[in-house]
């Protein structure tokens, strides 16, 4: 948790991780795990997976071609402001 701007949040996260920040490792444990159970979910075909869980993914400036849900939009730009 942090009540940081994003700005501050990100500037942290590149000072201390670097190129590495992009990325969330945090399943990286369960890659093997999950080809052995789906051998299809090859790691050429899948190099990723997408790993659920906290974060700051918003902005208050964010700018979009469409909105799907405008109320919820308006409640996210609400909170990062």
């Amino acid at each position: 948790m942090t009540e940081q701007s994003l700005a501050e949040y990100a500037e942290d996260m590149l000072n201390n991780d670097g190129d590495d920040a992009i990325y969330d490792l945090s399943g990286y444990a369960y890659w093997d795990m999950i080809r052995e159970a789906v051998p299809e979910l090859t790691e050429e075909d899948y190099p990723v997976f997408n790993c659920t869980g906290g974060g700051r993914s918003f902005d208050k400036d964010m700018v979009f071609d469409e909105v799907y849900n405008q109320e919820l939009l308006d409640e996210i730009i609400k909170y990062e402001s």
